[in-house]
C-alpha cells in the first residue's frame, strides 16, 4: 500500500511541479502591478499613450472596433492568430468593416519581455514579428532562456542587436505595458486571454476564439 502511495505521489509530482513553475513568473507580473499603483498613488504617473504605439490591423474609420487583448505566449491566443485570424481578415477587415487593434496583456514576466521587444520593431514590422512570435510560441516561451532566444527572433526581424538589448532594458515600456493590462483589468474587466472588446465596451468574448464569435459579435453592430 506504501509503495502503491508513493508511486501515485512520484506521477503527480511530475504535473504539479511545472504547473507550479509556470506560475512563478505570474508572480513578478503582480509585483510590477503593484509597484506601478504605487507609482500612480504618489503622483509618479505611468504613461502609456506616450510610450505605446496603439497597432490597428485595417482602416482606420472602419466602422468597428475590435481590440484583442493578448498574451503573446497564450496557447489559445497563438491557435487564434494561426486559425482564426486569417478568417477574420478575409471576412470583416479587408472588407473594410472592422478594424483590429492588438494589445498586450502579458501573463507572465517572460510574455512582458516577447510584448517589450514586439513594441521597439518598426510599423512596418510589427504584426510580422507578432505572427512570427505566435507561430513558434513553444520554441521561446518552452527554451531554457527564453529571453535569448527572444532576442534572437528580434534580431532576424531586424532589430540591431544594440536596440534588443536597450528595449529589453527599457523600464518606460515594462512599466506602460503593465499599466496597459490593468487599464484594461479595469476598463473592460479583462481576466483572461485572448479577450476581444467590441466597439470599446459594447460587447467582449474571451477565450478560443472562432470565426461564428466574430459573426455574432460583428453582427450586432454592421448595418
Amino acid at each position: 500500500m506504501l509503495l502503491r502511495t508513493l508511486a501515485l505521489l512520484s506521477f503527480l509530482a511530475l504535473f504539479i511541479a511545472p504547473l507550479a513553475h509556470a506560475e512563478e513568473p505570474a508572480k513578478e507580473i503582480n509585483s510590477m502591478k503593484q509597484d506601478v499603483a504605487k507609482k500612480e498613488a504618489t503622483g509618479d504617473v505611468v504613461k502609456t499613450g506616450d510610450i505605446l504605439t496603439e497597432h490597428v490591423m485595417g482602416n482606420a474609420n472602419a466602422p468597428v472596433t475590435v481590440i484583442e487583448y493578448a498574451s503573446l505566449n497564450c496557447s489559445h491566443c497563438a491557435h487564434f492568430h494561426k486559425d482564426v485570424l486569417p478568417e477574420v481578415v478575409k471576412k470583416y477587415i479587408s472588407t473594410g468593416k472592422i478594424k483590429l487593434i492588438f494589445r498586450d496583456f502579458p501573463l507572465n514576466a517572460t510574455a512582458l519581455k516577447a510584448a517589450q521587444l514586439s513594441q521597439c520593431m518598426p510599423e512596418d514590422r510589427y504584426f510580422p514579428f507578432i505572427k512570427t512570435l505566435f507561430e513558434n510560441q513553444d520554441a521561446w516561451s518552452s527554451a531554457t532562456d527564453p529571453e535569448a532566444t527572444l532576442s534572437q527572433y528580434a534580431k532576424l526581424a531586424g532589430l540591431p542587436g544594440e536596440r534588443v538589448t536597450k528595449c529589453l532594458n527599457d523600464k518606460a515600456i515594462q512599466e506602460a505595458l503593465v499599466k496597459r493590462r490593468m487599464q484594461a483589468e479595469t476598463q473592460f474587466k479583462v481576466n483572461a486571454t485572448p479577450t476581444f472588446v467590441v466597439n470599446y465596451g459594447q460587447d467582449s468574448f474571451s477565450g478560443i476564439a472562432t470565426i461564428a464569435d466574430f459573426d455574432k459579435a460583428i453582427a450586432k453592430h454592421v448595418k
